[in-house]
């Protein structure tokens, strides 16, 4: 799967509304009205140990500058070196995350990581006034803020392919069924809305299927589907269980469709990367091996736990998410970036300035690369 993209890829409207650095926001694309029905708010998962990692509050000034290492550089009261990673949803795509600050692998080699929910498109903000050191968030996240002169780079991949599926209302037998309805998406630029985008192009529905932003959430997307306020969502694991067991329909599922999109990247400002190489390093050697620690079906109960504390779910409802990861997660032993999966994003940018973009200026696999053992 890797030769073609990690957890496929999106369509993405790269907005300045994604971007850090005071950019003012872009209008999107997309249909801008959310749908009326849907406010249900995801659950935050925090760590144990960590309450305050709850926390989804976005950075106060995104036009802030980085400190060099203020808050990566805090001691933790264990003597680690204390830093802030976010996740946008409570998914499984964040699995790596998830496992590498609960279970520890982080604090191998002397870091106390501290994991939160932040927004996707919160999150660029966030990094940039160093409220977060480590961002996972999609590729088409960080795409935006470059072209919008926020350097941000890519060192992992969470998901290269677009870990999602529509599903619809059991009336819809195809996706063509859906011409003059409206699927609902998190927020415009997302993931979410680059994987609608994706799915549309393929299906030859590019504008005859309406893309409505739902809340800003999994669980507000659900809320607005079973309501009634839209035909269809882009959702995923667990969210996506719970719509089938609510009698919703999967329509297409991303990760088949053979299309790589980085969907969830893991990504840090270049500015930190360059005052704290090796803080970005010992990151980097956690995540590999809680990478390893989940691509080992050995691990099954301990991973599912995990995955069901951080999505605030049961372990049955978030096995079979478990499982479609699994098989993706064994597909990489080394979760570095594919360039492809963040060429497709840019391919379908309303931006000008995408046309022309080189996605290797958005990447640098190197970092992990040079941590394998030789």
């Amino acid at each position: 799967m890797k030769s073609i993209s990690g957890c496929l890829l999106p369509v993405l409207v790269l907005g300045l509304a994604a971007c850090g650095g005071g950019a003012p926001a872009a209008s999107s694309p997309v249909a801008s009205s959310p749908a009326a029905a849907a406010s249900a708010k995801p659950a935050s998962a925090a760590p144990s140990g960590a309450a305050a990692a709850a926390s989804t509050k976005p950075a106060a000034s995104a036009a802030a500058k980085p400190a060099s290492g203020s808050a990566a550089a805090k001691p933790a009261a264990s003597g680690l070196q204390h830093v802030e990673a976010a996740y946008s949803q409570a998914s499984i795509t964040q699995t790596p995350m998830y496992v590498g600050a609960d279970l520890g692998m982080f604090n191998k080699y002397g870091l106390d990581v501290t994991a939160k929910q932040v927004g996707g498109t919160q999150q660029i903000p966030a990094l940039v006034s160093n409220e977060i050191q480590f961002a996972g968030v999609g590729a088409s996240e960080i795409a935006n803020a470059n072209l919008g002169g926020t350097a941000i780079v890519i060192i992992a991949t969470a998901v290269d392919v677009p870990f999602f599926q529509l599903y619809v209302n059991s009336k819809y037998k195809a996706v063509a069924d859906l011409a003059g309805q409206s699927i609902g998406i998190t927020t415009p630029g997302s993931s979410t809305d680059s994987t609608a985008r994706l799915i549309l192009q393929k299906y030859n529905m590019t504008g005859k299927v309406k893309i409505t932003p739902a809340g800003g959430t999994q669980a507000s997307i659900l809320a607005a589907m079973t309501q009634g306020g839209i035909a269809g969502g882009i959702l995923t694991s667990p969210t996506s269980e719970q719509a089938a067991k609510a009698g919703f329909t999967e329509l297409v599922d991303g990760v088949t469709m053979g299309v790589p999109a980085s969907t969830n990247s893991l990504g840090v400002t270049r500015a930190y990367l360059q005052s704290n190489r090796e803080t970005v390093l010992n990151f980097l050697r956690g995540y590999q091996d809680a990478w390893t620690f989940i691509s080992n079906p050995a691990n099954e109960d301990a991973v599912v736990k995990v995955i069901a504390k951080y999505t605030k779910s049961d372990e049955d409802s978030v096995r079979p998410g478990y499982e479609r990861g699994l098989k993706y997660w064994q597909t990489l032993k080394v979760p570095t970036e594919n360039p492809e999966a963040v060429t497709n994003l840019l391919k379908l940018s309303d931006n000008p300035k995408a046309a022309n973009a080189n996605p290797n200026d958005f990447i640098d696999n190197s970092l992990l690369e040079s941590i394998q053992p030789k």
